[in-house]
């Protein structure tokens, strides 16, 4: 129920579909908090065990919870699920995609750990007041970026070659880690690195010439 995001009217509806029961909206609401309550002590060492990764992955997604009014000065009613997580754990919180919900992340702690915090690049994450943080964009989003420019500029083959660079550097990353070795080789590590800085100056020789 939580790990689908379903509304709790539909909950109802699957419960009642399962079971032949069909408690209220009410009751699985307040079941919902009890839940909660009861894993408050596993939320916190879930969060302390995220703080001491050495690299988090972080996002937000929109999700329409609460009033269906909108703050004053806003469009639409929803709120933000804010998530940290590694391959293992799972660190979520619920507010919106301002500085103030940022700040009772984990963000903070994670600048104080020296923690690789992997993200999209959402403009808060470069604010100050969370600390010094150490970024790594997201590489997903970043391929997303590639593949936009290789539309927009479709004659040219500086976006393509720096996206085949960044392919071959994640599959020698996969590769490394499957074999149990804690780097990739590294003449091929340099070769994919230089074919991903020489395209990334050619493209920006190229935008700066317009």
């Amino acid at each position: 129920m939580v790990v689908h995001s379903l509304p709790v009217a539909r909950c109802v509806a699957l419960l009642a579909s399962l079971t032949g029961a069909a408690p209220s909206v009410g009751f699985v609401h307040g079941m919902l908090k009890h839940a909660a309550g009861l894993l408050a002590e596993v939320a916190a060492r879930i969060r302390a065990l995220i703080i001491m990764a050495y690299a988090v992955c972080c996002d937000e997604t929109p999700l329409k919870v609460g009033s269906r009014t909108p703050k004053p000065g806003r469009k639409k009613a929803e709120k933000y699920l804010l998530v940290a997580c590694t391959a293992l754990y799972t660190h979520y919180l619920l507010g919106d995609r301002d500085l103030a919900t940022f700040k009772a992340f984990v963000l903070q702690d994670l600048a104080k750990s020296g923690a690789v915090v992997v993200h999209d690049r959402y403009h808060i994450y470069d604010n100050t007041e969370l600390g010094v943080l150490t970024h790594q964009l997201c590489c997903q989003h970043l391929l997303r970026d590639l593949d936009g420019a290789a539309e927009v500029y479709p004659d040219e083959l500086w976006a393509p070659q720096i996206a085949q660079a960044l392919r071959g550097l994640i599959h020698q990353a996969n590769l490394a880690r499957d074999a149990g070795r804690d780097t990739i080789d590294p003449t091929t590590k340099d070769e994919l690195i230089q074919q991903f800085r020489d395209g990334v100056k050619v493209g920006l020789s190229k935008r700066s010439a317009e």
